[in-house]
């Protein structure tokens, strides 16, 4: 065929493509539109028969619904249904692909009796990404039809479906522009509404949808920093780029972020820098149309600097208050127990009696005073808990020891149910007797005179739980989480009758939620309550200790206080236990005693006459004679996880009765391993002395070489600890020094080092010590210590 023909026929073919579309846009009577496209096809594509065929409504079948046939006299009525599994006409129906044929035998009601192969085209009419049918054409001759004549019947095909589309929605079309028309103004009406009430908020506000700010008022655009019209219609991206440079912690946004893109609703805080310091509510919901399809969300800042700042004094007050109280509460205690004991001579049963009533309601007040100054800690974010493997059994029978006289007098008995023994929980073990300890005092408290508290626990699944039932009068269903919200009692008449603050549950479980676990209450009102405990498992059996060691002769304590009356009770609670005391109220006195004679343990106050308790320790832990004496912390705002860091073997905040018990127990347990740490970085040394005295090694620190041949001269080590790039000694000539002494040669060292050749690692084997490679976590460095010393 020449160009000239080519051009005359793609120029027929756009001449029939434009009358077809005007014929779709003016009618939707489907009869008309296939008869008519059939007919006006004929003059520029080649066909014999042509048909439509559409799907039936199960999708099982198709049927004839037009059909022209030449042979036959041009349009016929036929019918026939055939299944959509068969044939090239289903294929196309279940693919939705055109198909185009050069070589086809059919069937004889497709073909002429004349005919042997014929070519075909078949082209699916998709309506809403559903194939309805096909459009069908068919040459009397093979290889009739070329890639140009599919697309035409391709094109026919998109033009027949947009006329079925426009039919099937011309039914309805009125009525859905009447209701969109109304449900626009009723949209338009709300949104006027809702943004009249976010401008008038004093509040920083916007709306976000499809990830743009949709809206926002006056006191946002403030907030930002930037006028109100840039940051309507802004992508959120690029407000979150102004809100990072704004926050105090730009990582702040990622929970916002979180709550935009579909998370759970955010309610929290956060502190602003620019354009001035505050702190601000923040909240971030989804709003949701009539039929609760989410529209976009609400982010809103709420100044709330003042009501931050009154928290703040409000705390600070009730810490302070509590720190003061603490002090003068323990020696009041203190002088009860003495007196009650004979201190002062043989007491009458009237002025007994009156006494221990002063020593219970003293209790009562110093435990209020002790939640204080713990709900002040937790607050502040001052409470480290230091998680090892714990045994349950323990845990509960030291609590139980500890309530034992409070649940005497009350009348109440403590039941153990059968429990699994040998549990190992993951937990920091002096905040879990707290929380035992607080829900046994709370289901004695509200159990009658004669009633059982009970007690037992299992293992599910890799967790452990306790379970502490009472026979009280019970907790209404709607109440059991409000019992754990702070300074809550379910009535104004159960703190008058049962006394406490309801602080020991709102404490309790903040602790367990810090150990990974979870506390929880079940009860039905006059049939008691049951708490839950609900604790990881341990998978480490807990270290085998040494034999204590053999005491002769009376103990000695040093007391380190720098309150006089506090050194007099503490005397005289010491000295009638059968202790050797000796006193003093300052720092520098205190360190020369220790170097002058033997002391087994020392008590030291945080506040002392010239320095700061913590700073003694600091003091006491540099010197061999010193690094391995039992100390204990004692006055307020105890933290046994801080105390240990700097070297304390525990604080105590002011129980004398706990603080004896706690001396007896470290004056006859085994001398600690002692560690000589040489590393010249401070941060890593400070890391790795507080790791290693959590770990219950005594641990000398030192930056050089030098100092440390001298330290260990002076007190052999357990073990050497050393950085191999060192001022002046670097480690390996450290080493030679030690393998060179008789007295130092035997000690187990381990060498710390970034980089090391394949020389320097021999070197180090044949002084015989361990190497370990840097960065180091302080387990790897503990576990390699457990090994040399055999702990």
């Amino acid at each position: 065929m020449s160009s000239e023909s080519d051009t005359g026929l793609q120029a027929a073919r756009l001449e029939v493509v434009g009358e077809l579309a005007s014929l779709i846009n003016s009618t939707y009577d489907l009869d008309e539109i296939f008869r008519t496209a059939i007919e006006k096809l004929r003059r520029v594509l080649e066909f014999r028969r042509a048909s439509v065929v559409l799907v039936s409504a199960d999708r099982a079948s198709y049927y004839l619904h037009t059909l022209f046939d030449e042979a036959q006299g041009g349009f016929v009525r036929e019918e026939g249904v055939f299944p959509v599994d068969r044939g090239l006409t289903g294929q196309a129906i279940r693919t939705g692909e055109a198909i185009r044929l050069d070589t086809f035998a059919g069937t004889d009601g497709i073909r002429t009796g004349r005919e042997e192969n014929v070519s075909a085209l078949i082209v699916p009419i998709q309506v809403d990404g559903q194939v309805i049918g096909t459009l069908n054409f068919g040459a009397q001759d093979s290889e009739r039809y070329e890639e140009e004549d599919l697309e035409l019947a391709v094109l026919l095909g998109r033009q027949i479906a947009t006329s079925l589309h426009y039919s099937k929605l011309l039914a309805t079309i009125r009525e859905q522009q009447e209701a969109l028309a109304a449900e626009h103004e009723e949209v338009e009406s709300e949104r006027s509404r809702l943004e009249a009430l976010v401008d008038a908020s004093d509040a920083a506000i916007m709306m976000v949808a499809a990830d743009r700010v949709a809206h926002a008022n006056n006191a946002m655009a403030e907030l930002l920093g930037l006028p109100r019209e840039v940051v309507v219609g802004r992508p959120i991206e690029e407000i979150n780029a102004v809100l990072s440079r704004s926050l105090s912690s730009p990582s702040a946004l990622d929970a916002q972020n979180r709550a935009l893109s579909g998370g759970a609703p955010l309610n929290d805080r956060v502190e602003f820098e620019f354009p001035r310091r505050l702190v601000c509510q923040r909240t971030v919901t989804t709003v949701r149309g009539n039929a609760d399809e989410p529209l976009g969300h609400l982010v809103l800042y709420r100044d709330v600097t003042k009501e931050a700042e009154a928290e703040a004094a409000k705390s600070e007050f009730v810490s302070l208050v509590s720190h003061e109280l603490r002090t003068p509460l323990t020696s009041v205690k203190t002088s009860l127990n003495l007196l009650v004991r004979g201190a002062a001579g043989e007491l009458s049963a009237e002025v007994r009696e009156l006494l221990e009533i002063a020593l219970r309601n003293l209790d009562r007040l110093i435990r209020l005073v002790d939640d204080l100054l713990n709900l002040s800690r937790i607050e502040s974010g001052r409470v480290v808990t230091k998680l090892a493997p714990v045994p349950l059994d323990d845990a509960v029978a030291r609590a139980v020891d500890s309530v034992a006289g409070f649940a005497q007098e009350r009348g109440v008995s403590f039941a153990h149910d059968e429990s699994d023994a040998g549990l190992m929980v993951q937990a920091d073990a002096d905040r879990l007797q707290q929380v035992i300890i607080n829900l046994l005092s709370n289901a004695t408290k509200f159990s009658p005179e004669g009633g059982h508290v009970g007690l037992r626990w299992w293992k599910q699944a890799d967790q452990a739980v306790l379970e502490i039932s009472d026979e009280g009068p019970g907790i209404p269903a709607d109440n059991l989480d409000e019992i754990f919200d702070k300074f809550r009692q379910l009535e104004r008449t159960a703190t008058r009758k049962y006394g406490g603050a309801g602080l020991g549950l709102a404490i309790s479980r903040t602790i367990a939620e810090g150990f990974g676990g979870d506390l929880w209450a079940e009860s039905e009102e006059g049939k008691g309550s049951r708490f839950f405990l609900r604790l990881r498992l341990a998978h480490e059996g807990p270290k085998e200790r040494a034999a204590p060691r053999e005491v002769s002769g009376p103990r000695s304590v040093l007391l380190v206080l720098g309150d006089a009356d506090l050194q007099r009770l503490l005397r005289s609670q010491f000295d009638s236990s059968g202790w050797k005391v000796a006193v003093t109220s300052a720092g520098t006195d205190a360190m020369r005693r220790v170097t002058d004679g033997a002391v087994d343990l020392l008590v030291v106050a945080v506040e002392l006459e010239d320095m700061h308790g913590l700073e003694f320790l600091q003091q006491l832990r540099a010197s061999p004679r010193s690094v391995d004496i039992p100390a204990l912390l004692f006055g307020p705002g105890g933290d046994p996880a801080q105390a240990v860091a700097y070297g304390a073997d525990g604080w105590l905040a002011g129980d004398t009765d706990r603080l004896l018990v706690e001396a007896n127990r470290l004056a006859s347990a085994p001398r600690r391993s002692l560690v000589l740490l040489i590393e010249d970085d401070p941060a890593v040394r400070l890391g790795l002395a507080r790791g290693l005295r959590r770990a219950g090694y005594a641990c000398l620190e030192t930056a050089s070489g030098a100092s440390a041949l001298r330290l260990a001269r002076e007190r052999t080590p357990d073990l050497v600890l050393t950085d191999l790039q060192l001022p002046g000694m670097d480690g390996l000539a450290l080493l030679r020094q030690f393998r060179n002494d008789p007295n130092l040669a035997d000690v187990p060292a381990i060498v710390v080092t970034g980089h090391a050749a394949q020389a320097e690692k021999d070197t180090i084997a044949s002084l015989r010590a361990q190497f370990v490679s840097k960065p180091l976590a302080t387990a790897v460095v503990l576990r390699e210590i457990e090994r040399l010393l055999g702990s």
